[in-house]
Formats: structure tokens, C-alpha cells, sequence
């Protein structure tokens, strides 16, 4: 078996000769000392971003033997997606707390802003965001004071309201697909 980009496949016809696949070519190719590194997948699968309800976030839970990690249904979450209608905002001048619903609970989200690289974008975008207006949060899962709320990568103001439904078939579908997996196995 080669390695390729961290999957394994055959040679075809079984020989690394003539007719089949004989392991070298292309930029990724891989030798014998990388495959089968799992270290770098999980890495890699922890940082992945997944569109979530704002009870699925509620729902999480201190992942067993890690400091700040968190698991959903058995998953290990680090960077989620989140869409809601700010019910409340606390600007000042190192951070900007947002409340959010989305008809499943209610979030704080805590975006921390650094004035020297906050460029004209941060303030167009936090003049659009008034209470009662949709956003998109991007962002990683904290604990703080007991609490669970989101520290924010990317708060954005949604213009097109197809985003909120598109949001919520895939936060669904993101867990159809995670449950149907675990069925097959």
C-alpha cells in the first residue's frame, strides 16, 4: 500500500511493476516513513468547522482527559459555526460581547478586538450589527465562570437570508450524516 495526503490505496494487479501503480509520481507521494500517521489526521479532524445549533453548543460537554476540549454526540468540537438574531451587544474597546438566539437557545459570544489591526472592515460590519439583526459566528467553544459561550474568530452581519436556512440544513445534515455513520458501523 502507498500513502497518499493521509489516505492508503493498492497497487492495481498486485505487482509494482509493469501494469500497476508502483508508488512514486506526483508531488504528495508519500514513503513508507509518514504513512499511517495518525498523529497529523487527528490534528487535522480537530480543527475541522462544523455548523451547529445554538443547543447543540449548550449541549456539550468537557471532553474526558483533555484540558479544553469539548465533545457533542460523542464528537470532539473545537471550531463551530453558529447563526442567530443578536438580542443584546456589549462594544467596547477590547471586545465585543454578542447574545444570540436562534430559536433553540441563547448564546454570548465574545469576539476580542485589537484597535491597531482593527481595520474599517470591523467597524463597517459592527455598524451593521444591531440588536435584532442576523449573524454568522465563527468560533471556538470556552468555558468561562461556569458558563459555555463562544470566543469568536468572525462575527458577520448575514445580507442574504438563504444563509439562515442553508445554515440549519447543514447544522441537520452535519448530524443526520454523524448518526448515520455510527449506525453502519
Amino acid at each position: 500500500m502507498s500513502g497518499y495526503g493521509g489516505y492508503e490505496y493498492e497497487a492495481q494487479n498486485g505487482d509494482a511493476g509493469g501494469g500497476g501503480y508502483a508508488g512514486g509520481g506526483g508531488f504528495l507521494s508519500q514513503s513508507g516513513a509518514s504513512q499511517g500517521d495518525k498523529g497529523e489526521k487527528k490534528a487535522r479532524d480537530k480543527q475541522s468547522l462544523i455548523p451547529m445549533t445554538i443547543k447543540q453548543v449548550l449541549s456539550a460537554t468537557k471532553a474526558a482527559g483533555e484540558d479544553d476540549g469539548f465533545t457533542v454526540d460523542g464528537r470532539e468540537v473545537n471550531q463551530v459555526r453558529v447563526v442567530g438574531n443578536i438580542l443584546r451587544q456589549d462594544k467596547k474597546e477590547t471586545k465585543h460581547v454578542y447574545t444570540i438566539e436562534d430559536q433553540t437557545g441563547m448564546l454570548e459570544c465574545t469576539m476580542w478586538v485589537n484597535q491597531e489591526e482593527a481595520g474599517a472592515t470591523v467597524e463597517e460590519r459592527a455598524e451593521k450589527m444591531v440588536n435584532g439583526s442576523y449573524v454568522c459566528v465563527i468560533g471556538g467553544l470556552k468555558e468561562y465562570n461556569g458558563k459555555l459561550n463562544v470566543s469568536a474568530y468572525d462575527v458577520r452581519p448575514i445580507e442574504d437570508f438563504n444563509e439562515i436556512t442553508h445554515h440549519y440544513l447543514e447544522a441537520i445534515y452535519s448530524q443526520i450524516g454523524r448518526a448515520s455513520c455510527r449506525e453502519r458501523v
